[in-house]
C-alpha cells in the first residue's frame, strides 16, 4: 500500500478519528487507500481525504502511536507512506513492521475492523508498546 497525502489535512483527520487516547490508547486504526481516496476509520469514527494512491490496500495500525508519529513530521507539506510486510516507510524514513497490525492488498476483501480479540489471537497484546515517544526526536533528525 503506497499513497501520498497532505500532512496537515491527514493529521487533522487522524486527530478527529482517533479522539482522546486516555479513553482507549489501544485502538486500531483502519487505513484504506483506493480510488484516489484515503479512508481513515476506527470502530467509533471515520473520515476520508483525497490522496495520490500508487498502490491500493488496507492497513490496520495502532491508532494513537501512528498519530504521534505523523505529528512528528511537522514542517513537511506532504507525506508519502508505504506500508509493507517489511515495515512502514514515511517519505525516506523506514520504521519497523511493529507499528502495523495487518495489511491487505485488496480493499474489497479486507475486513472492516480488527478488534482486541483478533489482536490476541495473532499473538499481540493490545498494551504492547510498538512505538514510543522517546524514539520520535531521533527519527525526526534523520529526515
Amino acid at each position: 500500500m503506497i499513497f501520498t497525502v497532505n500532512r496537515a489535512v491527514f493529521v487533522k483527520l487522524l486527530k478527529l478519528v482517533v479522539g482522546n487516547p486516555a479513553v482507549d490508547d489501544h485502538e486500531v486504526l483502519r487505513l484504506e487507500a483506493h480510488n484516489m481516496l484515503l479512508k481513515i476509520s476506527t470502530d467509533r469514527a471515520g473520515a476520508e481525504c483525497a490522496a495520490i494512491i500508487t498502490k491500493k490496500g488496507v492497513a490496520f495500525i495502532r491508532a494513537y502511536k501512528f498519530l504521534s508519529l505523523m505529528r512528528s513530521f511537522k514542517g513537511k507539506k506532504s507525506l508519502t507512506l508505504e506500508i509493507t510486510p517489511e515495515g512502514l516507510r514515511v517519505s525516506n524514513f523506514r520504521i519497523s513492521a511493529d507499528i502495523w497490525v495487518a495489511i491487505f492488498d485488496n480493499p474489497a476483501t479486507a475486513p472492516s475492523q480488527i478488534g482486541t480479540d483478533a489482536l490476541k489471537e495473532a499473538g499481540l497484546h493490545p498494551s504492547d508498546d510498538l512505538l514510543t515517544m522517546a524514539d520520535l526526536p531521533r527519527w525526526r533528525q534523520k529526515l
